[in-house]
């Protein structure tokens, strides 16, 4: 019988050096000669072998499992970056604003972690800097972006209790620039957006998600398609 084996250099050179290889067929309910190589590939971060026979033929295909960082911790970064980097304010607010929408989208847990709260307020200038850009330099054909950006900014205004952060909220600069924001997706939702977009959207790119508040009402409902 042959084995074909998919995998890493890495791991094909230590299968290769296995006393296993080639002999006998291994189990498929991960017992036995199957264990064993899971065991040993682990080492290499593959924890899951997947067994395929078809013809005579099997084929071992090495799953990855490299740790895939979570929304929060992707959320974190962000913030870190954006308080660390003296230029771009716009690109590194945005970044916060995305993470935050996944974040909030994912757990509902956005200020889980003490120190968000404190990052947020570090970040408020370049997020307020950041509103006002996209208000002013509003690109229909970015619309879903903005969605994202917007509901993201949401999930931080309603679960920010820090009381610098409520201060910060209450400055005449961000409410201006929050409210310009809203008055451009505003008159891009009322507008024909099939025809006046120069890209043409999917619909589920404009209609709130599921896991999205009702209360961002700046998103599409079905009913309005």
């Amino acid at each position: 019988m042959i084995s074909v084996i998919l995998g890493s250099t890495m791991a094909e050179a230590l299968l290769a050096h296995s006393s296993n290889v080639g002999r006998g067929s291994p189990k498929l309910d991960g017992s036995g000669d199957l264990q064993g190589r899971r065991d040993r590939f682990r080492i290499y971060k593959f924890d899951t072998i997947f067994c395929v026979s078809t013809m005579g033929l099997q084929i071992f295909i090495m799953a990855s499992v490299e740790p895939r960082a979570s929304e929060t911790e992707n959320f974190l970064k962000a913030l870190h970056d954006c308080v660390k980097n003296q230029n771009q304010d716009v690109f590194f607010a945005e970044q916060v604003l995305r993470f935050a929408y996944y974040t909030g989208t994912s757990t509902r847990e956005l200020m889980a972690d003490p120190q968000i709260g404190q990052l947020v307020g570090k970040c408020m200038g370049k997020i307020t800097t950041c509103i006002f850009h996209n208000a002013y330099s509003f690109d229909a054909d970015h619309g879903p972006y903005y969605l994202i950006l917007r509901s993201g900014l949401q999930y931080i205004l309603d679960e920010s209790k820090h009381e610098s952060l409520v201060e910060a909220f209450k400055s005449q600069r961000f409410q201006t620039s929050i409210e310009k924001f809203d008055q451009a997706l505003e008159r891009w939702k009322n507008s024909n957006i099939t025809s006046y977009d120069s890209i043409i959207h999917d619909d589920s790119e404009l209609i709130r998600p599921t896991t999205t508040p009702k209360e961002h009402t700046w998103w599409f409902s079905k009913d309005e398609f």
